[in-house]
């Protein structure tokens, strides 16, 4: 079973609807890697949200963004954040494909609720 088919068995089971743009026709990355990356991303945005709810995601030609309207991200330290749930290795990983293709990782707390996750590729 592919990332895509268990993704898609987690959106259903917890009524989840994805609405998704994309703005762009080329992304210079490896697929296999980046198709990892918006997985564990989506898997975590799946995690945190409610059932029947809505999560966002926008590809375009400066990057990936996901937004969930879960639970948010809690504050574990003055410098440090983590979803509720899971260990990180997801978004380490994450972390480690956009470094390899020289991207940045931006996680943060999205206006009043959930998370906003954000692949931004390099400007080259």
């Amino acid at each position: 079973m592919t990332w895509f088919h268990r993704i898609n068995i987690k959106l259903r089971d917890k009524n989840l609807h994805v609405k998704s743009t994309m703005k762009t026709e080329h992304l210079k990355a490896n697929k296999i890697l980046l198709f990892q990356a918006i997985g564990n991303l989506m898997d975590n945005a799946i995690k945190a949200s409610c059932r029947n709810g809505e999560i966002l995601m926008n590809i375009h030609e400066k990057g990936i963004e996901l937004i969930d309207y879960g639970c948010g991200l809690k504050k574990t330290s003055a410098d440090q954040k983590e979803y509720a749930e899971g260990f990180g290795f997801g978004l380490h990983i994450v972390r480690e494909i956009a470094s390899a293709h020289g991207w940045i990782v931006k996680i943060e707390n999205h206006d009043s609720r959930g998370v906003r996750a954000q692949i931004l590729f390099n400007e080259s």
